[in-house]
């Protein structure tokens, strides 16, 4: 049953002035007290900075790289360009015989190593999967995973490191989650990933529509967040992060 004091006492509240700690009614301040009292737009600005510059700091050891290989037939060689050409010695010297066909971004979710990626990097034109699935953790270590699942309709894909270099698994960070449900319009996010290289991308804006509650097939608005955010081609797949570091998307 509804309860008919709820508007009434908001009303009253709306109308009651504030009491000062003396007991006397407390008068609104002036405008140009209000200025006076209104924080510092530098000072604001400096903690957003530093706020994201906290996010940085998290994100080395649990944003990855991920590629996907395919075997070549005995004898195939992949044609190299001039640009490329350290990408190809690269390939060669990790894992002779296959060719790259995609490279994107990913997170790791877990202390056992399970990696959130975009399954379209581990597919070729054909749409057939990778032979290889490769991770490039923290210290350019380099990990052969296993596909654990994948989900087409998402663009989703969850790998398991699995194949160690040097013997060991390598030093990873594992993200932590936030709530997506309580994202809204004009929230503060960053994106960040792992394009092939030695450097991770970051790029900040604001979510520009968060998920829609409709049919799960109709224009997947339940699950997309929309966002003002430009990022690196290879950088997808990775985490999308409110201002606490945590990730509220992909």
């Amino acid at each position: 049953m509804r309860n008919p004091l709820l508007i009434p006492l908001a009303l009253l509240t709306l109308a009651t002035p504030s009491i000062a700690q003396d007991g006397q009614p407390q008068a609104s301040p002036t405008p140009a007290q209000a200025a006076t009292q209104a924080p510092d737009p530098a000072l604001a600005a400096l903690q957003l900075q530093q706020a994201f510059m906290g996010i940085r700091k998290k994100m080395p050891k649990a944003v990855v790289t991920v590629t996907g290989y395919r075997r070549l037939a005995e004898g195939v060689e992949v044609e190299k360009s001039p640009q490329a050409a350290w990408i190809h010695n690269a390939i060669a010297s990790d894992y002779p015989g296959h060719a790259r066909i995609g490279v994107g971004s990913g997170y790791i979710v877990s202390e056992e190593g399970h990696v959130v990626t975009c399954l379209n990097f581990l597919r070729d034109k054909e749409g057939k999967l990778a032979d290889l699935f490769d991770v490039e953790t923290f210290g350019r270590r380099h990990t052969i995973c296993r596909l654990n699942a994948a989900e087409p309709t998402l663009n989703l894909a969850i790998l398991k490191l699995e194949v160690y270099s040097k013997m060991a698994p390598p030093d990873f960070h594992v993200i932590e989650w936030g709530n997506s449900g309580r994202v809204e319009s004009g929230h503060l996010v960053m994106g960040c990933g792992d394009p092939w290289g030695p450097e991770i991308y970051y790029s900040t804006g604001i979510v520009t529509s968060p998920p829609t509650r409709s049919c799960y097939q109709d224009m997947m608005t339940s699950t997309y967040i929309q966002t003002s955010l430009t990022m690196h081609p290879e950088a997808y797949g990775g985490p999308l992060v409110n201002l606490k570091g945590e990730v509220v998307g992909m």
